[in-house]
Order: C-alpha cells, then sequence, then structure tokens
C-alpha cells in the first residue's frame, strides 16, 4: 500500500472541504461560509461556521485526506502523511527546517461579530507550549459588510500604563486601538506581538503560521453559555492579560503610519492574455500572491522543490498533470488545494466563463 500512496501524493492533495471548527469555539462565527464558500457541500444556510481550516497540519484540526488504493478507501490526515513522506510533500529543505512539520495555515474567518481583540508570541516567546510556533499571520479581505472593518495597533498617544490601567477598569480597549475600515481584495499583514481583533462582518482568508497560540486581551464584556451562544447568565471567555501585557509590542509604529506599514501593496509579476498573477505579501514567514484566470487558455505552473497551497476564492477551475493527463480534478470555490514539492509541473483552467480567483501561499525558502 506505501508504495500505491506513494504515486498518489505526487498529484494535487484535496483534503476535505469541512474542517471546521465548533460553535462554542468561535461564537461569533457566520453563515457565509456555509452559504457561499462551501455551497457546494450543501450544508443547512444558517449553519454558523467561525473557521474553516483549510489547510493545515496542526493536531489540533488536521486535514483529512481519502485516498482509493486497491478499490479500498484509505483515510490519513495531513500529519500522518508528513511522517511517511515529509520530504516528498514539503520539500527536502522545509522538511529539515521544521522537523517533518507544514510551517503554514490557511483559513477562512467569517465573522457575524467582533472577535475578542487579542495578541499572539513570536517564536520566541518563553511560555509557548512544545513544538509550537509563534503566530504572524496575515488577512486577504473576501467579503466586507458596509462599515466594517478591523482594529490593528495602538493608537499614537497610548502608553503602556495607561493601556494597563484601562484594563483592570473594565473599560472598552477598543478605543485605544486603530479601527481601519475595509473592501474586498485588499491584504493586511499582522506581525506577532501585535494586537488586533478582526470587526464583525467580514469574512477574510487568514495565511498563517501552523499555531493556535492566542492571548485574548478583551472580549466585549461578553458573557457566553455552554453551547457558545451570548447568554445573560452566562460566563466570559477567560483572558490572558499576563501574557498578552508581555507580547504585546508597545514599541512598534503606531496609527495611521503603522497601517501603512501593515498593508500590502500587490505588484503584477505576471500577465498573459488575461491570466495574471499579483505578489500580494512577501514576508519571513509566508509569500501570498494572487492567480486571476481570464482566459481559456490553461495557465502553466513551474515551481521549485517546495509545497504550495492553493485556495479558490471565486469561480472553478480544472487541474491538470502533465504525468498524469487523466487526473483532472475539478476545485470549486471554497476548496483548497495541496501541490506537494514533488510536483513541479501543473496547469490550470478556468472551466466557466466566470473569472477564477485563487490564494496562494508558500514558505519562502530563500529566507
Amino acid at each position: 500500500m506505501e508504495s500505491q500512496l506513494h504515486q498518489l501524493i505526487h498529484r494535487p492533495l484535496i483534503p476535505a472541504a469541512d474542517n471546521f471548527t465548533p460553535r462554542e469555539r468561535t461564537p461569533w462565527g457566520g453563515t457565509k461560509i456555509a452559504r457561499h464558500y462551501k455551497k457546494w457541500l450543501n450544508l443547512p444556510e444558517n449553519q454558523i461556521i467561525g473557521e474553516s481550516w483549510e489547510i493545515s497540519g496542526h493536531p489540533s484540526f488536521p486535514n483529512r485526506f481519502q485516498f482509493n488504493i486497491n478499490d479500498n478507501l484509505v483515510n490519513f490526515t495531513l500529519p500522518q502523511l508528513l511522517q511517511q513522506f515529509s520530504d516528498a510533500i514539503l520539500g527536502k529543505n522545509i522538511a529539515k527546517k521544521f522537523k517533518n512539520q507544514i510551517p503554514l495555515l490557511v483559513k477562512i474567518v467569517d465573522s457575524a461579530d467582533n472577535l475578542s481583540i487579542q495578541v499572539h508570541p513570536d517564536d520566541h516567546y518563553p511560555r509557548l507550549k512544545s513544538g509550537e510556533m509563534g503566530k504572524t499571520e496575515a488577512w486577504y479581505i473576501l467579503a466586507a459588510e458596509p462599515d466594517a472593518g478591523i482594529y490593528l495597533g495602538l493608537q499614537p498617544m497610548v502608553t503602556r500604563n495607561e493601556f494597563e490601567k484601562a484594563l483592570h477598569q473594565g473599560a472598552d480597549i477598543s478605543q485605544l486601538l486603530n479601527f481601519v475600515p475595509v473592501k474586498p481584495g485588499e491584504i493586511y499583514f499582522i506581525p506577532a506581538g501585535t494586537i488586533h481583533a478582526i470587526g464583525k462582518g467580514i469574512t477574510l482568508l487568514e495565511p498563517q503560521q501552523t499555531s493556535e497560540t492566542t492571548y485574548r486581551v478583551w472580549d466585549w464584556n461578553r458573557l457566553y453559555g455552554p453551547d457558545g451562544q451570548l447568554s445573560t447568565t452566562g460566563k466570559p471567555r477567560q483572558l490572558q492579560i499576563e501574557d498578552s501585557m508581555v507580547v504585546i509590542n508597545f514599541d512598534r509604529t503606531r496609527g495611521q503610519a503603522f497601517i501603512d506599514e501593515i498593508k500590502g501593496k500587490p505588484q503584477l509579476i505576471f500577465d498573459d492574455d488575461g491570466n495574471t498573477i499579483h505578489l500580494l505579501l512577501n514576508t519571513s514567514h509566508f509569500v501570498i500572491e494572487k492567480i486571476v484566470l481570464k482566459s481559456p487558455k490553461p495557465l502553466f505552473v513551474h515551481k521549485e522543490d517546495f509545497l504550495v497551497a492553493l485556495t479558490a476564492i471565486k469561480g472553478r477551475l480544472k487541474l491538470v498533470c502533465p504525468d498524469e493527463p487523466t487526473f483532472k480534478p475539478i476545485i470549486p470555490c471554497g476548496q483548497s488545494v495541496l501541490i506537494p514539492a514533488n510536483l513541479t509541473d501543473f496547469e490550470m483552467q478556468a472551466i466557466e466563463k466566470e473569472p477564477v480567483e485563487l490564494i496562494k501561499v508558500f514558505y519562502p525558502t530563500g529566507k
């Protein structure tokens, strides 16, 4: 079976599309993932989903794969595949650097209500769990209701003492942060140590390091029942104020200068008869590109020996592998795909008149 499985991981790896967090974990979740991005799964339209872990090797919510081997359906998680085939999937350099762990995690996040105001540590924080990375992330805005926005960084005149005093007094911490109205197509880089929150009415794609370490600073004084719903007789979610005050970078650039610094500035790097690629972010933790397919002609992709994560955010496309011309999976909006390191050549093609949009994420092997 191992030899047959080894052949199967030389093609695009398509994980199960329903890798959702439970409602009690993300009580602020909305219905757009079920109604739009996963509509083809025929979920109840009112199903509340806060997060879909699209690409994940994290033990909390790892990707699940199913392979047909000798007419038997065999299930594997991504960590199980990496135990056997880390070089083939990740690439030798990445597998060695991260000890056979995938360094990337990609989510779709949908907020019907404000998320808690929070902060994440970097890789060097001494209180990280063993084997856990820090959490630097990015937000690509997929949809935003009128006047929706995000909370990013501290306002210019807020001192550490003033911030800590407001916390202990139970004040509205959001008033001390920059509120940034957003619109679809924008991308923001969120370095570890940045205090932040996703505001209500936003759907976004979140590439990040493989980590779930989050320190809640403030949660809008909300109370929740055991089912994850707001309740006047419920309990507040746990805060991590001690860790937060250590992790928040109070020396960082403030105000509009900070927003200008972390907002992505897309650069056109490829254009072939309507098929385009824009570089959105190039950081030490991940590179993010946006691919648009407007032409019926295929887009040929050649890459080096490293893993690529693709998420379709608009339209449907077909993937074609030259070495396996009969394997032509159709990728709908809201589906993610892992292109393993050992698959260096493949094609993408729009299959309808509607343009196709994808977000491509990979680890920068040269950094």
